[in-house]
């Protein structure tokens, strides 16, 4: 997924979070998408980590993403949803260990229907974030959405 096509789909994403949005474009102000993508959007830092280039495995993600705090996204082939979740923490290896917070969520956007489009945030703030080794790469939600563990889909 190029950048544009992830932005195209992160605006689509606030415009159905959003309903009291002008319908028409050219009466948007700075402000109508604000409340919606205020918390999220600093946080969002491109890097495309590709399964084919560089390897899909929790090691590759740590490599390239610990320390860093954001949004991750992975695109499914077959599908093409767009699954992703929020961490207003940093990543980092760990020892299974759960990181809590309130701000954490997970979304799924799906392939040209933002009604049946989904957005899950953190019930149980304590298992918000699983810090696990460097095998495995990002858990969010109490193991809801993540890779490793033995789960070998191809995506």
């Amino acid at each position: 997924m190029d950048e544009s096509e992830f932005w195209d789909k992160v605006i689509l994403w606030g415009k159905a979070k959003t309903p009291n949005l002008p319908p028409n474009l050219d009466e948007w102000i700075d402000e109508n998408l604000k409340d919606t993508l205020h918390i999220c959007l600093p946080h969002i830092r491109y890097l495309q980590i590709s399964g084919s280039k560089n390897g899909f495995t929790g090691e590759t993600f740590h490599i390239l993403c610990d320390n860093i705090l954001g949004i991750v996204v992975v695109k499914i082939n077959s599908t093409n949803e767009i699954l992703g979740g929020y961490n207003p923490l940093i990543w980092k290896v760990g020892s299974h260990e759960d990181a809590t917070t309130a701000d954490d969520f997970i979304f799924s956007l799906k392939n040209g229907n933002l009604n049946e489009s989904i957005l899950s945030r953190v019930a149980q703030q304590s298992n918000a974030i699983r810090y696990a080794a460097i095998s495995k790469g990002p858990w969010f939600i109490n193991l809801d959405f993540g890779m490793g563990y033995g789960y070998n889909s191809k995506i």
